[in-house]
Parts: C-alpha cells; structure tokens; sequence
C-alpha cells in the first residue's frame, strides 16, 4: 500500500550506449557510456491518501546519461557482469 504522498513515475527507456573492450586472454574489461532517451508513460502522486495525475508537471520525454562497466569471461561459455549508473531530470 502507498504512503502519504508519494510520487510514482514511470519511464520507457532506450539506452543508445558505446562500448569500449580491453581484452587480456579470456578476461575482457569494458566500459559503457551514452544517452538514455525516455518517454514518460505515467506520473502520479499519493497526496493525504487521494491519487493525483501529475502528467503535467513532467515533460513527457527525458533525456539521460548512462556510464557502465564490467568483465566478461570468454571461455567455452561467456559470461558478462555489468554495473551501471544513470542520471536523468524529468521535471520540465
């Protein structure tokens, strides 16, 4: 159940990311960066237990920057792990 003024937004998000590989035998390190396009699809707030449509408070798009990395093992089968981080404002 939702708190007391809370606030739910929800975004469709398509990462456009470059990747970069350093490659050591069967280890391979990478790094990510690019932009996050994304497309607002609800924005709602709990206020004192009534639900708000706060759509035009927000922009309907967002735009954001991603940074990433990771290792990937290349031995008979390939296993990756990445970490990443994104930062967006999605107030107009």
């Amino acid at each position: 159940m939702p708190k007391d003024n809370d606030l739910h937004l929800s975004y469709l998000e398509m990462p456009i990311l470059a990747a970069v590989t350093f490659e050591e035998g069967r280890w391979h390190r990478f790094l990510t960066a690019g932009l996050t396009p994304g497309l607002r699809l609800s924005a709602r707030a709990v206020r004192d237990g009534q639900e708000l449509d706060e759509s035009p408070t927000f922009r309907g798009w967002d735009l954001g920057l991603s940074l990433g990395g990771g290792i990937t093992y290349a031995g008979r089968t390939r296993l990756a792990v990445r970490r990443g981080q994104d930062h967006g404002q999605p107030l107009r």
